[in-house]
């Protein structure tokens, strides 16, 4: 009887640790890179171009910047608290000289319909130098196709223009976006978590939570207004350009908050 308990006790445990282990959907994002790499290891030229999965790939564009490349990857960025290791993405690294622009930069999770519903969470850590935007520009987010496009559930980042120093946050689900009405410094490393719950119908930002803790209330919240959203996620994708410099990296996407901190 002993032995059967015993049994049982051990069986349960490892079916909670699966069923944990679960809810992590991508870990360990840029492990494979070193100080220098490109980032991107392939281009998207058409929309319908077969998913790269697990591959970072420059987006497809039907108007690229001419001469603007793949940004290049840096020193690693650390938040205690928060387990993702490793090296960072070095803003605006792709464009050198007086090359001006954006470009997109994808990270795709699938081709198929499994992200589609419940929540998601996809987490990171940022530390700007500098912010070249005085409006509100798409900075990380989800998106619908493996190919980059279909942003949904996007951070939102602009300059503070009276100090210049500061930035705000805010965040978008389909048509509206969400700001945060205080400003946050520049130099600084920062934990950020974009909640998409299908549900809802929201997407939430985040700001340095405690992981350790239960989820708590958004720092801003954005609602589906126009349409339901019910797009399947394939991927993630980063909007760099110029504008930006700093450093951006240890990446994980979750089904719960609990397992961005497993």
């Amino acid at each position: 009887m002993i032995m059967k308990k015993t049994v049982l006790a051990v069986a349960m445990m490892f079916g909670a640790i699966v069923a944990s282990n679960a809810q992590i959907v991508k870990t360990d994002i840029l492990s494979d890179y070193a100080a220098g790499d490109a980032l991107e290891k392939s281009v998207y030229l058409s929309k319908e171009d077969p998913a790269k999965a697990g591959v970072w790939c420059g987006a497809f564009s039907s108007k690229p910047v001419e001469g603007a490349a793949s940004p290049v990857i840096g020193e690693p960025l650390i938040y205690e608290g928060y387990p993702e290791k490793g090296p960072s993405i070095v803003l605006g690294s792709g464009f050198k000289g007086d090359i001006k622009g954006r470009r997109v930069s994808v990270y795709t999770l699938t081709g198929g319909k499994e992200l589609k519903g419940g929540a998601l969470y996809l987490s990171f850590l940022v530390d700007f130098n500098s912010i070249g935007v005085k409006k509100m520009s798409q900075f990380v987010g989800f998106c619908t196709s493996a190919a980059g496009g279909g942003n949904r559930g996007t951070v939102y980042v602009k300059r503070d223009e009276s100090s210049r120093k500061d930035f705000y946050w805010g965040v978008r689900l389909a048509e509206e976006i969400a700001e945060c009405p205080q400003s946050y410094q520049m130099g600084k490393t920062y934990l950020v978590v974009v909640k998409l719950d299908y549900a809802a119908q929201t997407a939430s930002l985040f700001v340095n939570p405690d992981l350790r803790s239960a989820e708590p209330q958004p720092l801003v919240s954005a609602k589906a207004v126009e349409k339901p959203f019910k797009h399947n996620v394939r991927g993630f994708n980063l909007r760099d350009g110029h504008m930006y410099k700093g450093n951006l990296g240890n990446f994980r996407v979750a089904r719960s908050w609990e397992a961005l901190s497993e």
